[in-house]
């Protein structure tokens, strides 16, 4: 399709309304966040909850692992016994405030993840229920059922032009996405449930400013964010970085030292689980390996394996800042360089 995308004039009313409801949204879904970094700590049950129902994706974006390391994983979907299990033992906590039906994958290459996240509502109508997509496959003819079960759908979108989303989305055709955004643009509530989200780096972050004005004058909230090396999981990740002058090095390096001072530990252990498929428990959601597994949901329950000894003796060292080699938040550019601070 043609790159000549027209952004709203925004010397039009229904523009500048856009504006301000796109702002609304931000504030919105920001407001996500800041409750689950700055609730109660130490709780026996997860805040978060995310859990991968199947391990495929259906591309290989550049700035992910996906292509080198689940991708060559035997196909897994999850087992409705062991998804039930999972959503029923959160159910006997009030603990939880979300869940997200997406973990290193793309959620809609389960054909069922509908009836998933409706079985969710069905036993906890008042959680929260999140779908992290890149949006491809959220074509109209599924589009509104997704939309009246999930509570908040996030799209990486990366791009505003055909060249720069098939490098960065791996050879996608950016002439669907934009026209299951088009669909989406159509409804007021479905642009209020979502986030278009933006990795910035070196192949993209040209198009940043027009891809957020287009979208926002659309009313839609926007969250642009730099890239980070998944625990050094990307390849070439030091050429693909934006930030390049010294300029912008010096912010990264301003960033990198205000960091503690705005959040002295990373909240992510002390707050979240992360299931994949199979019912391995991990420790976050950037650890694309398999080396620190910390138990599995078939053998185990859900407190057993988020109070196990190992567990806590992980958030103890987190807590106090005093991870060794072996834990995976030694490499973790997104806290530890104050990469979550670019939004």
């Amino acid at each position: 399709m043609s790159d000549n995308i027209q952004t709203p004039s925004i010397l039009r009313l229904v523009t500048l309304v856009n504006i301000f409801l796109s702002k609304i949204n931000q504030i919105y879904h920001f407001r996500k966040f800041l409750i689950l970094l700055f609730s109660k700590k130490n709780l026996k049950f997860p805040l978060l909850f995310q859990i991968q129902t199947v391990n495929r994706c259906n591309t290989s974006c550049q700035m992910c692992p996906y292509e080198s390391t689940t991708a060559n994983e035997k196909y897994n979907l999850i087992e409705d016994e062991l998804f039930k299990k999972i959503i029923n033992e959160i159910s006997q906590h009030k603990e939880t405030e979300l869940i997200v039906l997406s973990l290193q994958n793309e959620p809609l290459s389960d054909k069922n993840i509908i009836n998933k996240a409706k079985y969710i509502k069905s036993i906890m109508p008042k959680i929260k229920v999140e779908l992290v997509s890149n949006g491809y496959l959220l074509t109209p003819a599924i589009a509104d059922d997704i939309y009246d079960i999930f509570d908040i759908v996030t799209l990486s979108i990366h791009a505003i032009s055909s060249s720069t989303y098939k490098k960065v989305l791996g050879g996608l055709n950016f002439k669907t996405t934009f026209r299951n955004l088009n669909y989406i643009n159509q409804s007021r509530q479905k642009k209020y449930k979502t986030v278009l989200r933006f990795v910035k780096q070196k192949s993209n972050s040209h198009e940043y400013k027009k891809f957020k004005r287009y979208w926002s004058r659309n009313g839609f909230a926007v969250l642009g964010f730099d890239l980070n090396s998944r625990l050094k999981a990307i390849k070439d990740f030091k050429n693909m970085r934006h930030r390049t002058s010294f300029l912008q090095k010096f912010k990264l390096q301003i960033l990198e030292k205000i960091s503690p001072f705005i959040m002295p530990t990373c909240p992510i252990p002390e707050m979240s689980m992360y299931i994949r498929s199979n019912g391995d428990v991990i420790h976050c959601f950037n650890d694309w390996g398999n080396d620190n597994v910390v138990g599995n949901l078939k053998n185990n329950n859900i407190v057993e394996i988020y109070n196990s000894k190992e567990m806590l003796d992980f958030r103890r060292r987190v807590k106090e800042n005093s991870c060794n080699e072996k834990d995976i938040c030694t490499n973790c550019d997104l806290y530890n360089n104050g990469i979550y601070l670019t939004i």
